[in-house]
């Protein structure tokens, strides 16, 4: 569906001079005053509403009260509305003009509303700049309220009443049931507010500055100062020591072994070895 153009201006009456002279040979032969009348538009194209419904209808005449029907929720167009004119005269010459007019792809529905068939909460809400209504904030105030204990009371008694009916019926078709009673009011106790706590609040303590590791690292710093430092004579000894144990080491690590070996030999190969050196001195002699 087409829809109206706020940034564009609002379109002119169709057929703006016959209506004009129409009105005005109304308003030559009708010396007397006219009581206001009444017309009913629908089919409003969505953004028509009553900002520019009175700057479009206003060409025709002066406009009273006028009345767009929106939904109670969500504030939407129900696309129709009521609009009341100063003179009958000027509501008959608008409902005859823009019965059946295209606007916007809408086919307005025009229709001039005598004073016996308006309903007297008609013009409720009229010449009113529209609020959409907190439905949520108010929701939320009642349930933080709460309920007093006659309210209640009178819960309670509703509902037993709908029981006790319900019981009837199912009495009446054969049924015995005992349906739990609900609890009294007077039953359930008060419940008090807790009192607060006597030196609850304690004195806030002042925040220390955190010093400790800044003298940590002072202290090993000095520690580290206090450490006599080595002349470079005395790291290479240090260095050469090691290499000259190391030759020492290997030697006795062979002696070692020739030593377990004697320890671990039995005395049958002792005397193969002594046998053996007597053929050797026998042969170089």
């Amino acid at each position: 569906d087409e829809g109206y153009d706020a940034s564009k201006p609002v379109p002119k009456i169709p057929d703006s001079k016959k209506t004009k002279r129409k009105l005005l040979k109304k308003q030559k032969n009708s010396e007397e005053q006219e009581e206001p009348g009444t017309v009913y538009v629908g089919r409003i194209p969505h953004g028509f509403y009553e900002h520019q419904m009175r700057a479009y209808f206003t060409q025709f005449g002066e406009i009273t009260r006028l009345r767009l029907s929106r939904n109670r929720i969500t504030g939407r167009s129900k696309h129709y509305a009521f609009i009341e004119f100063a003179s009958t005269s000027v509501a008959k010459i608008v409902a005859e003009t823009m019965d059946n007019y295209l606007m916007y792809g809408h086919i307005l529905k025009c229709k001039f509303v005598p004073s016996e068939q308006l309903h007297p909460d008609l013009w409720r809400g009229a010449n009113r700049r529209f609020k959409r209504t907190p439905w949520n904030r108010i929701e939320k105030k009642r349930l933080d309220k709460g309920k007093t204990r006659e309210q209640w009371s009178e819960r309670i008694e509703k509902e037993q009443k709908k029981r006790l009916a319900k019981l009837e019926k199912l009495k009446s078709v054969g049924y015995d049931i005992d349906l739990p009673q609900l609890k009294s009011v007077d039953e359930v106790p008060i419940q008090e507010e807790p009192k607060a706590i006597e030196g609850a609040e304690t004195a806030e303590e002042p925040t220390k500055a955190i010093e400790a590791p800044a003298a940590k690292e002072a202290d090993v710093e000095k520690k580290s100062d206090d450490t006599p430092k080595k002349s470079k004579k005395e790291k290479k000894a240090a260095q050469a020591a090691p290499k000259q144990d190391t030759p020492k080491q290997e030697e006795a690590k062979p002696a070692s072994k020739k030593g377990a070996s004697e320890q671990t030999a039995s005395p049958a190969t002792k005397a193969g070895a002594k046998t053996k050196k007597a053929k050797k001195t026998k042969a170089k002699a």
